[in-house]
C-alpha cells in the first residue's frame, strides 16, 4: 500500500532537516514511527519547507520525504502587495502537490489538517484522499477576537508591523480566506478522520455526505515512561504552552496570575512556553494591561524541544490551558498521559478528552474568575492532584496507545480503497 501524507511539518525529515526537535506535529512523527514496522505501507511525507525547488530524499528508512517550496518566489514590493491582499497561494500550493503525487503514485493519500490546500485535491486525483482533522479554522475565526477586540489589536499594535502586512490584525483577514478555502476542502472530501464530539459535529454540518472515521492521534514516547508526582511545595509552579495567537488565551493567563495574586495571597510561577516576550500578542497583552509579565511571575519560554518541555511538565504543579478554542490539544494530552493534574478550558472538543470532575478541572473560556478558583481549589487539596492525575493518566494510556491508533489508520485505509474498489463513491 503506498500512502502519501500531506503535512505541516516534516516528522522524522526534521533529523535530516536540523530541527529543534519536539516543537511542532510530534505527534505525526510518532504515527510515522508506528507504521514503519508495517512492511505492506510505502510512506511517502511531503511537507512545505523554505527551499526553492521541492526536494525528494530518503532519512535512513523506507520513508520518501518532499520537501515543498513554502511560497512563490517574489520581489519584495509583490510580498508586501501578497500581504495585504491576505492570499493563501493555493495554486502554487496545488502545483507542489501534484508534482509529488505524479513522482509517488499513491494509491491513497492522507492530508493532515485543513488548515492548507493540501484537502482540495480530492476530487481531481485518482487516489482517494482522506483528510485527518486537526482544529477548525472556521470556527476558529470566530473566536479569534475573544480576548483581544479589533480595537486592543490596532490601539496597542505595532504600527510597524501593520504597514509591512503582519501581525494578528493582517493575520485575521488571511484566516478568513483560509476559512472559505476550508469550507471548500469540506464540500469536495467525501473521508475524514477525527476524535472529539466537537470536530465530528462540525464535520457533519460541512460535509453531511461525506464518511466520518473516529481515530485518536499518537503522543511522544517520552510522555508515556515518565510520571508526574506531587512537589509539597510551598507556592505553585504553573505550566502553559501556547501559541502566538489571540485565541489561545494568554491574556486569561495574565488576568489569573494577578487574581491569584491579589485576591488568593497565592505567589505563582508561570511558565509559559510557545511564545516570547517580542511576540506581537505578547506585546499588545502587556500594553493593554499596563505590566510586564514577568511581574506577575510569568515566564516565557519561546520554543522548547521535547526533552525541556518534559522536564518543565514533571516539575511543574498543575498544568492550565486557556485556549479560547481547540480540538483535542496534545498539550493538554501530553500532561494527562504524565498523570499531571489539569485545568483547562471547556472549549471546542477538549470536553471529549477530558471528563471535568474525573480526569481534571474544566472552566468557561474567557473566565479568569472561575479559572484562578479552580487553580486554588487544586493547589489546595493535594489528594484531589492526585486522584485527577491518576485519572487522566489511565484514560490517556488508553486513548494514545501506539498499537490501536496504528491499526485504527491501516483499517481505514483499508477500507476507504475497498470503497473505491467496489464502484462506491459518495455524492459530492
Amino acid at each position: 500500500m503506498r500512502v502519501l501524507w500531506f503535512t505541516n511539518f516534516p516528522s522524522h525529515a526534521a533529523r535530516h532537516l536540523k530541527v529543534l526537535r519536539g516543537i511542532h506535529g510530534g505527534w505525526v512523527a510518532s504515527l510515522e514511527t508506528c507504521l514503519r514496522d508495517h512492511s505492506e505501507v510505502v510512506l511517502g511525507v511531503a511537507f512545505p519547507w523554505s527551499t526553492s525547488v521541492c526536494e525528494h530524499f530518503t532519512s535512513g528508512d523506507r520513508t520518501q520525504y518532499f520537501a515543498m517550496p513554502a511560497g512563490k518566489p517574489r520581489t519584495r514590493i509583490a510580498r508586501l502587495a501578497s500581504r495585504w491582499r491576505h492570499d493563501t497561494e493555493t495554486e502554487w500550493e496545488l502545483k507542489q502537490c501534484r508534482k509529488i503525487i505524479s513522482r509517488f503514485r499513491p494509491e491513497i493519500i492522507h492530508v493532515f489538517g485543513t488548515e492548507r490546500s493540501f484537502g482540495l485535491l480530492a476530487g481531481e486525483v485518482q487516489a482517494p484522499l482522506v483528510v485527518h482533522i486537526q482544529g477548525n479554522v472556521t470556527v476558529y475565526a470566530r473566536k479569534w477576537f475573544s480576548g483581544l477586540t479589533p480595537f486592543d489589536v490596532l490601539r496597542f499594535g505595532n504600527i510597524r508591523d501593520f504597514v509591512h502586512g503582519v501581525g494578528p490584525f493582517h493575520e485575521y483577514y488571511q484566516f478568513l480566506n483560509v476559512a472559505a478555502r476550508e469550507r471548500e476542502i469540506f464540500q469536495r472530501c467525501r473521508y475524514f478522520m477525527g476524535r472529539t464530539a466537537w470536530d465530528r459535529r462540525i464535520t457533519r454540518i460541512l460535509s453531511p455526505k461525506s464518511t466520518y472515521y473516529h481515530c485518536d492521534e499518537l503522543l511522544r514516547p517520552a510522555f508515556s515512561r515518565n510520571t508526574w508526582c506531587p512537589h509539597g511545595r510551598g507556592n505553585p509552579i504553573l505550566w502553559s504552552t501556547v501559541r502566538n495567537a489571540t485565541y489561545k488565551g494568554l491574556e486569561t493567563i495574565v488576568e489569573v496570575a494577578g487574581l491569584l495574586q491579589v485576591r488568593a495571597g497565592m505567589k505563582v510561577e508561570w511558565k509559559v512556553a510557545g511564545v516570547t516576550a517580542n511576540d506581537a500578542v505578547v506585546r499588545i497583552i502587556e500594553r493593554k494591561h499596563r505590566v510586564r509579565m514577568s511581574a506577575k511571575g510569568i515566564a516565557l519560554l519561546g520554543a522548547v524541544d521535547e526533552l525541556d518541555l518534559l522536564n518543565g511538565l514533571l516539575g511543574a504543579d498543575i498544568y492550565v490551558h486557556p485556549s479560547h478554542i481547540d480540538n483535542s490539544p496534545n498539550a493538554v494530552c501530553e500532561a494527562m498521559m504524565l498523570g499531571m493534574p489539569v485545568v483547562s478550558t471547556a472549549a471546542g472538543g477538549i470536553p471529549t478528552i477530558v471528563q471535568d470532575g474525573r480526569e481534571g478541572i474544566l472552566v468557561q473560556d474567557g473566565d479568569p474568575y472561575s479559572m484562578a478558583g479552580a487553580i486554588q481549589e487544586l493547589w489546595s487539596d493535594q489528594d484531589l492532584q492526585e486522584v485527577l492525575g491518576r485519572n487522566a493518566r489511565i484514560r490517556a494510556l488508553e486513548r494514545h496507545d501506539p498499537e490501536q491508533i496504528a491499526r485504527r489508520v491501516l483499517e481505514i485505509y483499508v477500507d476507504i480503497l475497498q470503497k473505491r474498489t467496489r464502484g462506491y463513491h459518495l455524492p459530492l
